[in-house]
């Protein structure tokens, strides 16, 4: 251990302030270090939610860049937001994706009603395609709503690292 390593064991706080205050000038760097520093420590899922995570295939792979159902949600934006008239644009926001699921629903089943699905007028795809993907988006956003409505049981953060949540939960 080298001799400065020693000192910032003994005195982490007071290093800490003096490096903080040299570093006013640049918030960014000071906002990454406080959430670094002051982060909620994790604890492990219960497995019950656990195992809601594994069947439904949710992955968070970095904030904005999720997966369910074994499909990015990235790829699904165009369809849920041509098929809501554009009231929902993306799936990335949990919690808005189930406050939106009765809207996101009810555009499907207009669309799978009609003769010519949106996805297959928008882009010239066959219809068991674009049937397909509106399948697809049905089934994600009825895990994300599950998922929203079992994190809401519990009281912890939907999104991993949720601010304003009684706890945050790392799912494995």
């Amino acid at each position: 251990m080298v001799a400065s390593d020693a000192f910032m064991a003994t005195r982490p706080k007071t290093i800490l302030l003096n490096t903080l205050t040299s570093l006013r000038g640049q918030p960014k760097m000071l906002t990454a270090l406080f959430k670094v520093l002051f982060r909620k420590k994790s604890k492990p899922a219960p497995s019950f939610l656990d195992e809601f995570v594994r069947r439904h295939r949710i992955e968070f792979y970095w904030p904005g860049k999720n997966s369910v159902e074994g499909s990015d949600l990235g790829e699904f934006s165009y369809l849920v937001g041509g098929l809501t008239g554009g009231q929902v644009r993306s799936l990335k926001d949990f919690r808005y994706v189930a406050d939106q699921k009765a809207l996101i629903e009810a555009s499907i089943a207009d669309d799978i009603k009609k003769d010519v699905l949106w996805e297959s007028e928008r882009f010239y795809c066959c219809r068991e395609i674009a049937e397909g993907n509106v399948q697809q988006l049905q089934k994600i956003v009825h895990s994300i709503a599950g998922y929203v409505r079992l994190c809401d049981q519990l009281g912890i953060g939907v999104q991993p690292g949720e601010v304003g949540s009684t706890m945050t939960y790392v799912v494995t």
